[in-house]
C-alpha cells in the first residue's frame, strides 16, 4: 500500500471514533502509540520521544490533519461536531470540491510526512 493510503486509511479508521473528530492532539497521539506498537515499543522516555520526532520517526501531525480534513469533506458522516462551526468561522459555507478534488496532490514520504501539497493548475 502506498504511502498515502496508508495515512489516509488510518486517518479514516480513527475517525469511527468520534473523540478523533475535533482533536488533532488525540488524533496525533493516537497516530503515535500506533507507530510505537508497529515498532514494538512498550515504553519510552519524553526525551527519546523528542529525538525520534526530531527525526521523523513518528507521523507528522500535520500531515495527519490534512487528511482529516479532507476525509471529512468528503465524508458528511466522519464530521465532528465543530466542523460546520469552524467553516463558518473561517468564511467557508458547504461548497462542492468536485474539480478541486481533481487538481489537489498530496505526497508522503515512507514514514508519512507530508513532501509534497501543491494545487496543480490544470488549464
Amino acid at each position: 500500500m502506498e504511502v498515502k493510503g496508508k495515512l489516509l486509511k488510518r486517518v479514516h479508521d480513527l475517525l469511527a471514533e468520534e473523540k478523533y473528530r475535533d482533536d488533532d492532539f488525540e488524533l496525533a497521539a493516537e497516530l503515535w502509540l500506533q507507530d510505537l506498537k508497529e515498532d514494538n515499543i512498550k515504553h519510552i522516555s519524553a526525551l527519546v520521544f523528542i529525538e525520534l520526532f526530531k527525526v521523523g520517526h513518528f507521523t507528522n501531525p500535520d500531515s495527519a490533519s490534512r487528511v482529516r480534513r479532507s476525509i471529512q469533506e468528503k465524508n458528511v458522516h466522519l464530521r465532528g461536531a465543530n466542523y460546520n462551526s469552524a467553516r463558518k468561522v473561517a468564511g467557508r459555507g458547504e461548497q462542492s470540491h468536485d474539480s478541486y478534488e481533481d487538481q489537489y496532490v498530496m505526497e508522503f514520504d515512507a514514514r508519512g510526512r507530508l513532501i509534497n501539497d501543491v494545487i496543480e493548475n490544470k488549464s
